[in-house]
């Protein structure tokens, strides 16, 4: 897997407000309203690596957040969420899944939800048309 600057929603970001949504450094500009997954042979990957955690039962959940704008504010629907990943969160560890069918949208970005005693950790995700075969399809 060979991300594209270009297609990352955070690269090396750290979350770290427990209990409170985190978005993504970054949102991406699709420049019209496109719906993820759907037609053409190469259909994006969402996935979310995760690199390190610290913090007292740390747990992260992670959304693929389509919206209106770049703040991911306006009419945002969610496209794939990890569910709470549940302390111990094994490090190191990539976040993968399908993509929900959804809504046209412009612009698309990642909610972190941290929950635990001082919980951070280190993410980097985005968007990829590939990845190796040891990570499945």
């Amino acid at each position: 897997m060979i991300p594209d600057q270009e297609n990352l929603f955070s690269d090396a970001q750290v979350p770290a407000v427990a209990g409170s949504p985190v978005t993504s450094t970054n949102s991406v500009d699709m420049s019209a309203a496109v719906r993820l997954g759907m037609g053409g042979a190469s259909l994006p990957k969402f996935f979310c690596f995760i690199a390190a955690k610290s913090g007292t039962t740390p747990t992260i959940r992670v959304q693929l957040v389509g919206a209106d704008n770049a703040a991911l504010t306006t009419n945002p629907v969610v496209v794939y969420d990890s569910g709470v990943l549940a302390d111990p969160v094994t490090v190191p560890q990539i976040v993968k899944g399908a993509i929900s069918p959804h809504a046209l949208k412009r612009f698309y970005g990642v909610i972190y939800t941290l929950v635990g005693t001082t919980a951070t950790f280190t993410v980097t995700s985005g968007l990829t048309l590939d990845w190796p075969t040891q990570f499945g399809t």
